[in-house]
């Protein structure tokens, strides 16, 4: 709605140098399965970018959502669902 995207506009920071060039430790992308979904009209994180971690992850499976914008999670809760459920399903091994 057009009034919760405002709100999200108006509240956002800006990056912080430090989340970008700070050091995290050994990635978790190099032992745990990796799934992506990325917005094709992310104005914060290019698509190229996603891209690019998508494969250095080897993962799983990545899907493009045309049109969405950087609040994926809120332009697109169902299909951010459903690439969480996959991904659970494929690393769920029930003993039953």
């Amino acid at each position: 709605p057009a009034a919760e995207a405002a709100l999200a506009a108006a509240t956002q920071r800006p990056f912080n140098s430090v989340a970008l060039n700070e050091a995290s430790g050994e990635p978790g992308w190099k032992t745990i399965p990796s799934w992506f979904i990325s917005s094709e009209r992310d104005l914060a994180i290019p698509l190229e970018t996603f891209r690019f971690m998508a494969a250095r992850a080897n993962a799983r499976e990545s899907v493009e959502i045309a049109g969405a914008s950087h609040a994926l999670p809120v332009s697109q809760p169902q299909a951010v669902a459903d690439v969480i459920l996959r991904a659970s399903v494929a690393v769920w091994n029930p003993p039953w």
